[in-house]
């Protein structure tokens, strides 16, 4: 019951993602939240420690990025729910974190 409390306590302020362990737990908001993505959050996130911020998709899909640029090995995510709980907007929201890493990379390789 304490993840349950802790997933409803942070969903009321619209922090709909909670760790359990290195396990993100997502709340589907049925509702846009367009400060919680893009560009901004992204950067944040970027090269940040599992749990040194707060609970994102972000965080699980950079600690994957990271991983398989370190072990030069495929990395996976599973992404699981119910029916409209969200799965492919997760999984479009991973795939765009990666797309960015990857043209960050890119240029900080054509600069370097």
């Amino acid at each position: 019951p304490g993840v349950l409390w802790n997933i409803k306590s942070r969903y009321i302020f619209d922090d709909i993602y909670t760790y359990t362990g290195s396990t993100l737990i997502a709340a589907n908001p049925f509702a846009p939240l367009p400060h919680l993505y893009g560009p901004h959050m992204m950067d944040q996130y970027r090269g940040v420690d599992l749990g040194d911020l707060s609970p994102h998709v972000y965080a699980i899909a950079d600690a994957a990025y990271r991983q398989m640029r370190k072990e030069l090995k495929g990395q996976s995510i599973l992404v699981s729910g119910e029916s409209g709980a969200g799965k492919t907007e997760t999984s479009k929201l991973i795939m765009k974190y990666l797309a960015y890493m990857g043209g960050y990379m890119d240029a900080a390789s054509r600069r370097g």
